[in-house]
């Protein structure tokens, strides 16, 4: 298997890679989740036999690579002829929790399904919940809870979800754009100010989107109409360069909390990964903040980008329907 996207490869393991992948099994931390939380305790050359050993009917061992930089692995088995069974561990913690498992996991879903699979199977540790909300983001279904079903390393009693997926249950995570470490580190939130108003104003959205959101000039007015209820308007740079805004209100009245009223990024910066990082900073500042314990937003039921983008952050629909806005979702974020 060789499939790339961006800066995403997805490649079969050699040989070349049994000492990372030695040093990735052998680390508890990384392998506690899988119920060895002193790791496997392997060799290079044991995991030399394996790989030797396997082939692309019965199943491989995986690279993942980020900019030619090895970040974690997957596996895939043949269950029978429909089915297979597969794993993932983003093992190099500095890529956790940047929104790339949807993106992996659905490179590497579809380039199963195009192998002939019609059914994929995993299971997880019952502790591990934000791998449970990725696949079922992706649309996997819930099968069974195993309660202590098993013993780690130590001992200790542990549970696991079954799941599985087929393709008309599966949502494609792949068309979002991934945001490196270095470019996340390049964007920043600031205050929107007398010198930097105008080119705030300045900024659009593609003209199929101006149905979902403000024009930039409105979202400034409504920083001014909302000022009693704590308004701010972030502005969203990428080094220097201003390319989106935001506004977050309190709801003074219960049900009290953060109300995301306005997200964009100008359409000329779009694609790049902007927004997936200027979000979870601002998510970031609220949790820093800590006045209320969670985020609301309204969204258009068909503006599947944007839902996509803000499932990937931790929100979720509430099921609140207001009868002013039938055709907007209310989702909620719970920040701590």
């Amino acid at each position: 298997m060789n499939v790339v996207l961006n800066e995403i490869c997805i490649r079969n393991a050699t040989t070349n890679d049994c000492k990372q992948l030695a040093d990735w099994w052998n680390d508890g931390k990384v392998m506690a989740h899988a119920g060895f939380p002193n790791g496997l305790g392997t060799t290079p050359e044991e995991i030399e036999h394996q790989l030797l050993n396997e082939d692309n009917y019965k199943g491989r061992t995986l690279i993942i690579e980020h900019n030619s930089i090895p970040i974690g692995e997957m596996n895939y088995h043949r269950v029978n002829e429909d089915t297979a069974e597969i794993g993932i561990k983003i093992c190099n913690f500095d890529y956790q929790g940047k929104g790339l498992g949807p993106m992996i996991l659905s490179m590497f879903i579809k380039e199963l399904f195009a192998m002939g699979y019609t059914r994929i199977v995993l299971d997880t540790n019952l502790k591990n919940e934000r791998a449970q909300h990725v696949y079922e983001q992706l649309g996997f279904r819930k099968l069974r809870v195993n309660i202590d079903e098993w013993e780690d390393q130590l001992g200790v009693p542990q549970s696991s979800v079954d799941y599985e997926l087929t393709p008309e249950l599966f949502q494609d995570y792949s068309l979002g754009t991934v945001a490196s470490p270095e470019m996340l580190s390049s964007i920043k939130l600031s205050e929107i100010t007398e010198e930097n108003w105008m080119d705030v104003a300045d900024l659009s959205v593609k003209e199929s989107q101006k149905n979902y959101v403000a024009p930039a000039i409105g979202i400034i007015a409504r920083g001014y109409v909302y000022r009693d209820c704590n308004a701010r308007i972030f502005v969203i740079e990428n080094n220097g360069t201003i390319v989106g805004a935001a506004l977050v209100r309190e709801f003074t009245e219960e049900p009290m909390g953060y109300d995301l009223q306005q997200f964009m990024i100008d359409q000329r910066h779009q694609g790049k990964g902007y927004g997936s990082a200027a979000l979870k900073l601002i998510l970031d500042e609220l949790r820093k903040e800590a006045h209320y314990d969670h985020v609301e937003l309204c969204v258009k039921k068909d503006d599947s980008e944007a839902i996509r983008l803000y499932e990937k952050h931790g929100f979720v629909d509430s099921g609140y329907v207001d009868e002013d806005m039938p055709d907007s979702l209310n989702m909620i974020c719970t920040l701590f």
